[in-house]
């Protein structure tokens, strides 16, 4: 019985709904076999003679079976595999050994090495357009999220899906994370949550710098009072700042003031003689 070549009516309209959704790989079986989650839902996707979906879904292929063929296998989306129902033993291997051609070669783990030594770690893999994550499988090239990264094989991740990935670990394993046992999805090494918690710590370190205090004191020059941020300083006197409150009832008015604005010191161009008639009198000053 020849193969139909045509797509179902229906295939374009799953392809979209494909498309659209977000799917994460969080165990895989065996070598056609695999669990994905999506939208905290699981789902059990069989690849062989008889390919099947937990997910019961009235069309095939279902969204789950198009992400482990596109996704996974990375076939071609006119493949006609797609849509068949039942799979040769040559077509498995074929579309098998086509998946494993294309993975990113994984270093192999030196001996003897702590896996839970935190503080060492292998060089990071380099990211070009072909780097994809090994859970969601979306490219990792000029990604704007989050990555992390494996200590013993140096591969990249998006922290989201590390997470994911061992929240159901956590889950399927039933224990808390002190006893959880999570390994690396692309070298099997051990990952454990405290490395996760680290990389995070060291990214954010690296991307937070430290900011420039331009303020010489927190302290109002003329109330005394102690301010967190300083907006102006007069321009003729050495260090003399002015809090908000201070600057509005018209203190220091006889000389230029700067204000920090932008992350800079501007002149204050306004004219400051409009202050009103009770703040000169509060001062003693006589009004011409």
């Amino acid at each position: 019985m020849k193969r139909p070549l045509q797509p179902p009516p229906h295939f374009e309209t799953t392809l979209q709904l494909f498309s659209n959704s977000t799917m994460y790989l969080v165990q895989q079986l065996g070598p056609t076999q695999f669990v994905l989650q999506e939208s905290n839902h699981t789902f059990k996707v069989s690849i062989g003679n008889i390919q099947t979906c937990t997910c019961k879904s009235t069309t095939f292929p279902c969204i789950h079976i198009l992400f482990v063929m596109l996704k996974i296998f990375k076939l071609d989306a006119d493949s006609p595999l797609l849509f068949q129902h039942q799979l040769q033993d040559y077509d498995i291997e074929r579309i098998v050994s086509h998946s494993d051609s294309k993975k990113q070669p994984t270093p192999p783990i030196p001996p003897h090495k702590d896996h839970y030594d935190i503080q060492e770690e292998v060089k990071k893999r380099p990211i070009d357009e072909e780097s994809q994550c090994a859970i969601c499988f979306d490219s990792l090239f000029e990604s704007t999220q989050e990555l992390c990264h494996c200590y013993q094989c140096g591969n990249h991740l998006h922290c989201s899906c590390m997470n994911i990935w061992i929240s159901h670990l956590k889950t399927e394993q039933r224990v808390d994370m002190s006893h959880l046992l999570v390994h690396c999805p692309y070298c099997r090494s051990i990952w454990t949550e405290e490395l996760v918690q680290c990389q995070k710590e060291k990214q954010k370190k690296k991307k937070k710098k430290p900011k420039k205090c331009i303020c010489v004191t927190q302290q109002c020059h003329h109330c005394f009072q102690q301010v967190k941020v300083l907006q102006y300083k007069c321009k003729v006197c050495e260090d003399y700042y002015l809090c908000d409150k201070c600057f509005d009832h018209g203190e220091h008015i006889f000389h230029p003031l700067l204000q920090f604005q932008h992350h800079k010191w501007n002149l204050y161009s306004q004219n400051r003689t409009t202050a009103t008639t009770s703040t000169f009198q509060i001062h003693g000053i006589a009004l011409l």
